[in-house]
């Protein structure tokens, strides 16, 4: 009798573990996919700031050769300084969704192809780890990313 006991008892926690595993599979699959989704999401606004910056590349270099033009006319003497010069749009990089993913190990998640295209601290493969810290958390797909400045 104490055997049986024993064996409901067993088998009853051997329930208990493998249902626990399930939820936390679930769980973890859940998280994978959210990370998923801020990673494609900050990509995703990402690119569009690319080509938006892109679309403006020539309104830019425009502007520039003004401002150029107008240097080489600053030592005339009537020489009128411009009121209309003003700074150029300015598109950060927002990654602190996949910043907070990283950090907070949800990255380890995700399948191994995935995570393939989120390199180690050593983004440019020469050993130093330089930038590493700004760099270490980059959304899979971005490799070395920097500020887009116009």
């Amino acid at each position: 009798m104490a055997f049986i006991r024993a064996c409901v008892i067993v088998i009853g926690v051997a329930i208990a573990l493998a249902a626990e595993q399930v939820v936390e599979r679930l769980h973890e699959a859940n998280m994978a996919q959210e990370t998923r989704e801020t990673a494609r999401g900050e990509l995703r606004v990402a690119l569009t700031d690319l080509l938006n910056r892109r679309a403006t590349q020539n309104c830019i270099d425009r502007r520039l050769d003004e401002v150029t033009r107008l240097l080489e006319l600053s030592g005339q003497s009537r020489y009128k300084p411009p009121t209309w010069i003003g700074r150029p749009q300015y598109w950060t990089l927002n990654t602190s969704g996949w910043d907070a993913a990283a950090q907070g190990g949800r990255a380890a998640l995700l399948d191994a192809p995935e995570s393939k295209e989120a390199p180690g601290p050593d983004r440019d493969g020469d050993g130093d780890d330089k930038g590493a810290a700004a760099q270490s958390a980059t959304p899979p797909g971005v490799g070395n990313a920097v500020d887009v400045k116009a």
